[in-house]
């Protein structure tokens, strides 16, 4: 692990200011870097030009003003030398991460989901891996030595003729074949790419241009299995004949747990959709049985006392007319409680989420027998977002009808309280419980995970059998309110 008291010279390119700052405090948190910025690629590649700009690591934004993508790397790692070049994207796409590093990108890291810890430990493994590489190239007289008790499989060959000269034992135990075998062969034979002048003009092609090429090829070995191979190859000297000395990682596992990752991303993604959908046709249901069963019953009711008003007189036909506005209006207050339902709360209304949840609560009271109790300590209804409100109002509507169907209890606690610089929610009730382990719970607790997440929030439930239920919330304030915050307190100390 690299010393977090060293310090580096890293050159971040990256157009967005945001991005720079968030990138700078993480570096800060582990090293001592000195940082220089470039706000597009032609900065980056006038100081590259620079024949006194050294850096130990390069960060890059995939997309800049006048480059992007493929076109970017390219032109980058052409001008960057054997300087590591990381890339810092919001483009999540498995096979363009694995595209830039057969280019010859270092690492493929996605900002969302960046953290200090993940970018020191790249930083780390590149500047690593670099200097392993530089301390192989200084010294030929040491490189016999290196070579054989390289923990990685190496080879020497001829670039004319791409024939194998040396290989060292790591290389032999890899590929299956013997040294005597490696000898008679060339590159094309463990390539799945056979065709020579491809391989020629692709070495060719960097050769002017950097000491040390990289690159990832699919390679055969002696069983037939293909593997996935990233080259380090620079060309050297020896007794007065050039060559190209080869460093070569197997990444097959790498990739392999890569799209593992991406696959079970995509499937969660799918599950959430389900989830979603689910909980959408369910409250249509109970929506179409509400207007169905209720409201539809009061209004043929007054429907039947209008159509009797008709035929009668006196007090008779006042007492159908009578009976027909009450129905009227039972069936006027049970679309508006359903419509409150539905709506929650919104901006443009007075009613805070505090009042919202009142009512709900209220709603619940008249025809359940069950104590639930409110409690909202320092929350501050105008510093909230709007859309923050409908959700945590949504994850108590659904948690006390999952209360209310499942758990039997009898007095439920509802808190929101604001938690350093996030919020939190807890809903607890004394109900009968149940086991967080098993695969079979609802979907009113999984349609409440993905309403939290859309605001950064993080479900915790705590729950055994016979023991209730404590569910806590913690919806995260985004990085930059914080920073705000920060500033603010800050101008007001001074």
């Amino acid at each position: 692990m690299m010393n977090t008291n060293s310090s580096l010279n890293i050159l971040i390119i990256e157009d967005n200011p945001g991005d720079f700052e968030l990138v700078q405090n993480y570096l800060s948190e582990y090293i001592l870097p000195s940082i220089v910025h470039a706000k597009n690629f032609k900065e980056a590649s006038l100081i590259l030009s620079d024949s006194g700009a050294r850096f130990d690591i390069i960060l890059l934004d995939l997309t800049l003003p006048e480059k992007s993508g493929k076109d970017l790397i390219t032109e980058v790692l052409n001008i960057a030398g054997d300087c590591p070049v990381i890339i810092l994207t919001g483009y999540s796409n498995l096979d363009f991460s694995i595209q830039s590093i057969y280019l010859g990108i270092s690492d493929y890291l996605l900002k969302d989901s960046l953290t200090a810890d993940m970018l020191f430990k790249s930083i780390s493994y590149c500047v690593q891996r670099k200097n392993k590489i530089l301390e192989l190239l200084e010294s030929e007289k040491r490189f016999n030595d290196l070579f054989q008790l390289s923990p990685q499989p190496m080879w020497l060959f001829d670039p004319e003729s791409l024939k194998f000269i040396q290989v060292n034992k790591a290389a032999i135990e890899l590929y299956g074949y013997s040294e005597e075998e490696f000898i008679t062969m060339s590159l094309p034979d463990i390539n799945l790419e056979k065709d020579a002048s491809f391989l020629k003009k692709h070495f060719e092609k960097f050769t002017p241009l950097i000491d040390v090429y990289k690159g990832v090829y699919k390679h055969i070995k002696k069983s037939k299995e293909v593997i996935d191979i990233e080259i380090y190859s620079n060309l050297i000297t020896i007794d007065g004949k050039k060559c190209r000395s080869v460093i070569a990682i197997d990444i097959t596992e790498k990739l392999i747990r890569e799209k593992e990752y991406q696959d079970q991303k995509a499937i969660g993604y799918k599950n959430l959709t389900k989830a979603v959908i689910n909980a959408q046709e369910k409250e249509r249901t109970e929506i179409g049985q509400e207007l169905h069963d209720n409201v539809n019953q009061l209004l043929a009711a007054s429907k039947l006392f209008l159509n009797h008003s008709l035929s009668c007189e006196g007090d008779k036909k006042n007492e159908f007319i009578t009976k027909s506005y009450e129905y009227i209006g039972t069936a006027m207050d049970e679309i508006r409680k359903l419509s409150h339902a539905l709506v929650g709360v919104t901006a443009d209304r007075e009613i805070t989420l505090c009042d919202s949840i009142e009512d709900l609560i209220n709603s619940i009271s008249t025809i359940e027998n069950i104590a639930i109790d409110f409690t909202c300590p320092s929350y501050t209804d105008h510093t909230t977002d709007a859309g923050l409100k409908q959700i945590i109002y949504r994850i108590v509507q659904e948690q006390l009808n999952n209360i209310l169907k499942h758990a039997e209890a009898t007095k439920v606690e509802i808190e929101i309280m604001p938690h350093n610089d996030d919020l939190l929610l807890t809903i607890n009730d004394n109900g009968k419980g149940f086991n967080t382990f098993d695969k079979s719970t609802g979907i009113g607790l999984k349609n409440i995970k993905s309403r939290a997440a859309v605001y950064n929030g993080e479900v915790h439930i705590l729950s055994s059998v016979g023991n209730g239920c404590k569910m806590k919330v913690i919806f995260i304030a985004p990085q930059s309110d914080k920073l705000v915050t920060d500033n603010q307190i800050q101008v007001s100390n001074n």
